[in-house]
């Protein structure tokens, strides 16, 4: 049976406001994973790491009329120069890397800002992407069932593929990958989804407070865990930067 150590970093990083903070957030992870690479390999050797949400650019929210210029100048493309960043990375420590950015993805649609996990191989190969589908309060991030008509148009009607495209699942050599960001760990059904297509490992970032301080989204979290006989990846969130040098604790 393979055996391996996964590493969640919880990092310091930039509620972004320039392309720059990204890739600020981008250069100080990578010391933070060649370190726990290096440190947390004592034991079984790391294959697998996670980043938290916002862990780079923070969390970027792109609404009202910031909308075409965030989504033009700012955030970054998936896939892009951000995760050829990591994929170097992820090829030069021979790791899987799951991460998540607030970002666009013209293959999937042009225009719309997306809260977006992703999955990097050691190759340095992006095989995986999941929008994010279930929002805290308000975010003015685009889901899937904001353009629920250009699924249908995309995949079909066909309940599998749809199924498919709103619960993707990596298929890896150290198990099956499904992600779910924050707010989506407190629905069941999403779990469940992962679960059903195959997923062994689910990544699931954290929530606000007071889920994090009273429990909730631990117990969450060993729920999907209990329930779909997987392992629930769950690293928590570091400092943040906000504009002007202020720093809030998550």
């Amino acid at each position: 049976m393979l055996q391996y150590t996964a590493v969640g970093i919880q990092n310091e990083s930039r509620m972004a406001v320039t392309r720059d903070d990204y890739w600020a957030d981008l250069e100080n992870l990578a010391g933070s994973i060649e370190y726990a690479v290096w440190n947390c390999s004592l034991d079984l050797p790391v294959k697998l790491v996670a980043i938290s949400e916002c862990g780079i650019g923070g969390w970027c929210l792109a609404g009202g009329d910031e909308h075409l210029r965030i989504y033009r100048d700012v955030v970054p493309e998936i896939p892009g120069k951000e995760t050829e960043f990591l994929g170097e990375l992820c090829r030069k420590f021979g790791i899987h890397l799951i991460g998540q950015m607030i970002a666009k993805d013209p293959d999937l649609m042009p225009d719309p800002v997306i809260n977006i996990a992703f999955v990097i191989n050691p190759d340095g190969q992006l095989i995986h992407k999941h929008y994010k589908t279930a929002f805290y309060q308000r975010e003015p991030n685009v889901a899937p069932s904001d353009i629920w008509d250009h699924y249908i148009e995309r995949f079909g009607d066909d309940p599998d593929r749809l199924f498919d495209a709103v619960y993707p699942v990596a298929r890896t050599e150290i198990g099956n990958i499904g992600t779910l960001i924050c707010a989506e760990g407190s629905f069941p059904e999403a779990a469940r989804g992962l679960a059903l297509n195959g997923a062994e490992i689910i990544w699931r970032t954290q929530y606000p407070e007071p889920w994090m301080g009273n429990q909730t989204a631990e117990i969450q979290n060993r729920s999907h865990a209990v329930f779909n006989t997987c392992y629930v990846l769950s690293p928590n969130i570091g400092s943040i930067w906000f504009p002007g040098g202020q720093k809030k604790q998550s």
